[in-house]
């Protein structure tokens, strides 16, 4: 009987171990589990970047942080925490953005200038365009379209998203639609300033005005198009041609 007995409580013991470290582990499982849900809930709030959105509604999206992690925290299964994590990247997902327009403005510049502002047919106008990055962070952008042409057929030596143009008054500033298989692909390093300078021969008998603009695609497969363009400045005509 004792012996019996004694088989009995080491089989006992043997159950209660295996139970114990079940349990332990599927505990340590859940517990990598909500680590894991936590660092991809802070790495997309992250990835919306705090300069898209105003200093409340980005407090907003730390609150939205902070409440998930406390949700996935105190989950008793995978179930709750893959719900919870859900559910604040949708309240992220929600959360408005600032006006595009002013995050543009807030990252980068574009002035330009000309040598004179009034001329005859036969003056040459000299155009300085400066556009900088001041977003304080290196910008891989993916050049238009058109730029590429310029490229392949040699009109651009240098890649860049600038453009600069001198048209009658009354005209639209347009650019062709050509297509191209691979656009070309630049870094813009923080605090980078592209200038160039253009020279016009005013050969028509109409008052023109001069543009400048940069065209670019960034962002997550480049699928945001950037187009910041300055005020125009007007050229006025003077009577007579240039001697």
């Amino acid at each position: 009987m004792l012996k019996k007995l004694t088989v009995f409580c080491v089989i006992f013991i043997l159950l209660i171990s295996v139970v114990g470290l079940g349990a332990c582990n599927n505990g340590d499982e859940l517990a990598d589990y909500k680590t894991q849900a936590i660092a991809s809930l802070e790495t997309y709030a992250e990835s919306k970047e705090q300069d898209n959105y105003t200093a409340e509604n980005w407090e907003t999206i730390k609150t939205i942080v902070e409440n998930g992690k406390t949700t996935i925290n105190i989950a008793k299964s995978k179930e709750v925490v893959d719900a919870a994590k859900t559910e604040a990247r949708q309240f992220i997902w929600e959360v408005e953005m600032r006006d595009f327009k002013e995050v543009l403005k807030d990252n980068f510049s574009l002035a330009i200038t000309v040598d004179k502002t009034k001329a005859q047919i036969g003056d040459k106008i000299t155009v300085t365009a400066t556009f900088k990055n001041l977003s304080g962070k290196n910008i891989s952008i993916e050049l238009t379209d058109w730029q590429t042409a310029y490229l392949l057929r040699g009109e651009m030596e240098t890649p860049s998203p600038l453009e600069i143009a001198i048209i009658p008054e009354e005209s639209e500033w347009a650019f062709n639609s050509i297509g191209v298989e691979v656009r070309h692909q630049m870094l813009i390093r923080k605090d980078e300033i592209i200038q160039q300078t253009f020279e016009f021969i005013i050969g028509e008998p109409v008052n023109h005005k001069v543009l400048s603009g940069v065209f670019f695609y960034s962002g997550e497969n480049y699928k945001d198009f950037t187009a910041i363009k300055s005020d125009p400045i007007k050229i006025i005509l003077l009577e007579g041609e240039k001697p």
